[in-house]
């Protein structure tokens, strides 16, 4: 099957397309990396209400929504292969079946996905992946986690995805007790009393996160 066109070329602020950098494996005989088969397909970011964590930020505990990647492939979740292959992939029913589930389909794919070419043809990741890639086709991963928090932020921030509901603290809440009460068992070691202490303070930030249920102060402010 033809995959999806990859995202629109990004343009800078005279209205010129940026290129990408050619990578010596294109060039230079080397190998170009292999990141699987599962990145050679353009994807969604897709939310479901019920899916958040709680993520410590400069001394405060706050709510970020957790992610997903969906593919653009024909064939899943209802997405399919226009008539003319030279054309993107059809997601109507597949957003629409996403939406009746409960879950907000992120479609400005631009944002947050880079394309990166590999020995399998060209490759999807999100912009806060980054790679070294070596001549011969090895490459180390890292991840931007404070960039993509700082995105995640933003989604909530802007309305793009509402904050969380009651029940989905409660559950958080009942989390956290069950995670201290299976800490108390090891609590002579060093690392659990550290646990306990992480788990206490996102404890107390979530009871106080009531009044303001996005962005709660932690322990001691």
């Amino acid at each position: 099957m033809a995959k999806t066109l990859a995202p629109a070329p990004v343009v800078d602020s005279e209205g010129f397309v940026t290129g990408t950098t050619v990578s010596r494996g294109e060039t230079a005989g080397g190998t170009l990396p292999d990141f699987g088969e599962d990145r050679g397909w353009p994807f969604y970011l897709v939310h479901h209400h019920n899916n958040w964590e709680l993520v410590e930020h400069g001394g405060q505990w706050e709510f970020l929504p957790l992610l997903r990647r969906i593919p653009i492939r024909p064939g899943c979740i209802m997405a399919e292969q226009a008539k003319n292959p030279k054309e993107p992939t059809r997601t109507g029913r597949m957003r629409a079946k996403l939406e009746d589930d409960g879950q907000a389909t992120l479609t400005d794919t631009e944002t947050y996905t880079v394309s990166i070419p590999s020995i399998r043809g060209t490759s999807y990741h999100l912009k806060w992946e980054r790679y070294r890639v070596y001549p011969d086709g090895d490459h180390d991963p890292s991840f931007d986690h404070d960039g993509f928090n700082a995105w995640r932020r933003s989604l909530v921030e802007e309305g793009r995805i509402g904050e969380p509901r009651p029940k989905v603290l409660n559950r958080l809440r009942q989390r956290l007790q069950r995670r201290l009460g299976r800490i108390q068992k090891d609590i002579h070691l060093p690392k659990a009393k550290q646990q306990q202490a992480e788990a206490e303070a996102a404890l107390e930030a979530l009871n106080a996160s009531q009044a303001k249920p996005l962005s709660c102060k932690a322990k001691g402010e």
